[in-house]
């Protein structure tokens, strides 16, 4: 967990890489997702998704998840 919470930190890039499942875990209030994905925002990381394996994701769902974060 530590060594994660460095490299975001250290690097100018977060690569989020998405696939189907994942997303239960943004969805979640504390879930690990939604932690890297807020220090890389406050770290002012440039965030690339990349979609993996057919992963889909409703405008509604997005909305509420990033709202969130």
């Amino acid at each position: 967990k530590q060594t994660i919470i460095e490299n975001i930190r250290a690097r100018a890039l977060f690569l989020l890489l998405l696939t189907p499942p994942v997303i239960e875990h943004c969805i979640e209030k504390i879930g690990w997702l939604r932690r890297e994905i807020k220090l890389a925002l406050y770290n002012k990381n440039i965030i690339t998704p990349i979609f993996l394996e057919d992963f889909e994701l409703e405008i509604s769902l997005a909305k509420n998840i990033f709202q969130v974060i």
